[in-house]
């Protein structure tokens, strides 16, 4: 491959990427790639890998771009001139099976790449393209930021207020180490970022922690049912998005059942960990109340508590969005002021109720 910038009007901006032998083309390729493994979409990672890969093999064997040569045959050329590592090879052959996977007819699902066999394709390929000559480590760096970016936005100091680079930086110090279970509350107004906060999060629990990430979505019960109702029907939600198997009494969580019960949640538990996959569970509060921290005390202790004892760290991470009213009308006398004075009331005792707050 001949080095030379990136031209015409369709070439993306390089701006302050270092290496300027990295064609137009692939680096649109490895940035998409990025994309898709941080939106937790492991084959259209995986073929553009394969493209990627392609590149870099000819460059390695000194073959033109447009040789039409198949990544099967690249790779046993690599192979039989001792070109590449054994390790790479092996390796170079994976992601070969998992692209015919994906593109031949019938499917076999279980020939399909998981997101953890992308990103094992991502650190190949990047060390073949580095090992060829065709990208640097810096090149690579502002790559990933490009499909961070592209896949989850970019952190903010004045628009999202919980989707600036502080609330990005906490994440960053409670994943490190990760606990066994981590409790994330997100409480601000409405249309403050929480859903694009919770997509920063999944991107970067899939990226620093292994495993195929599971994400449920939950609705908090309403005001005004009563404790035990309410955690009953929050409990009801969780067996029904992660244990659907699973049939929960229909008598009091809190009343005199309450071993019964435990003795179901336990199996829910079971249920929804059987596998390897890390569990994202968010749950959303709309117009907190002061009850709420009543009930979210009750429910991490009968359903999730046990986890933290049994569990490798980084299994699963439960969010609490907390959607407050925005302040509206007359200031401090206000009806719309007053709701939302009370609801960060509410939100600040839900907050305090989490251990890891």
């Amino acid at each position: 491959m001949t080095p030379r910038t990136p031209e015409g009007e369709n070439a993306p901006d390089l701006g302050e990427y270092s290496v300027i032998m990295v064609e137009s083309s692939l680096l649109e390729i490895l940035v998409q790639a990025e994309t898709r493994l941080r939106l937790g979409d492991p084959e259209p990672a995986v073929l553009n890998y394969a493209v990627a890969t392609e590149a870099g093999l000819k460059t390695l064997l000194g073959r033109e771009m447009d040789s039409g040569d198949m990544l099967g045959e690249l790779i046993g050329a690599a192979g039989r001139t001792h070109a590449l590592e054994a390790e790479i090879t092996r390796a170079l052959n994976r992601l070969n099976r998992w692209r015919k996977a994906i593109t031949h007819h019938p499917r076999v699902e279980a020939d399909c790449p998981s997101v953890d066999d992308a990103a094992m394709c991502r650190e190949m390929v990047h060390h073949l393209l580095l090992h060829v000559g065709l990208v640097d480590a810096t090149c690579l760096q502002n790559i990933r930021r490009k499909g961070r970016e592209a896949a989850v936005g970019v952190p903010t100091e004045d628009t999202l207020l919980l989707d600036r680079v502080p609330q990005r930086a906490g994440l960053e110090a409670l994943l490190t180490p990760p606990p066994h279970v981590l409790v994330l509350t997100l409480d601000g107004e409405m249309e403050q970022g929480h859903d694009a906060f919770s997509r920063y999060a999944l991107s970067e629990f899939r990226r620093r922690l292994p495993g195929r990430w599971r994400e449920v979505v939950l609705s908090w019960p309403p005001d005004g049912a009563g404790p035990s109702n309410r955690l009953a029907r929050l409990l009801e939600a969780v067996a029904a998005a992660l244990a659907p198997r699973v049939r929960l009494p229909n008598t009091d969580p809190l009343g005199e059942d309450r071993a019964v019960w435990d003795a179901r949640l336990d199996d829910l538990r079971k249920a929804a960990l059987a596998g390897d996959d890390p569990l994202f569970v968010r749950h959303v509060i709309r117009a907190p109340v002061p009850e709420d921290s009543e009930l979210m005390a009750a429910y991490l202790e009968r359903a999730w508590s046990p986890c933290a004892r049994v569990l490798d760290p980084g299994r699963i991470v439960l969010a609490f969005e907390l959607v407050r009213a925005v302040p509206q009308g007359l200031p401090v006398l206000g009806l719309g002021w007053r709701v939302s004075r009370r609801e960060r009331s509410a939100a600040c005792r839900v907050i305090r109720t989490v251990p890891s707050a």
